[in-house]
């Protein structure tokens, strides 16, 4: 009992990992002659190279059928739907 009685209180938890594909919502994806594919990303028309909101979630890549992001290092993509 009085080794369990100490493992209680050291202190705060680490924080779970954040998931950062749970932070993006890809909308869409629109093409323009002039700038080339921009992302709507929760609510903004973004281009590559620029950060969604306040996160450190770059994009990195847009084509016609998807986005690539980076963060912290790692990329992921997400695609968008051709309903």
């Amino acid at each position: 009992l009085d080794r369990l009685s100490k493992s209680k209180g050291r202190g705060p938890r680490a924080k779970p990992a954040v998931r950062p594909e749970t932070l993006v919502n890809l909308q869409g994806i629109v093409s323009n002659p002039d700038s080339g594919f921009k992302a709507i990303v929760n609510d903004e028309v973004l281009g590559i190279g620029e950060y969604i909101g306040s996160t450190k979630i770059k994009i990195v890549r847009i084509s016609d059928l998807g986005v690539t992001f980076e963060y912290q290092g790692k990329k992921f993509s997400k695609g968008v739907s051709r309903d």
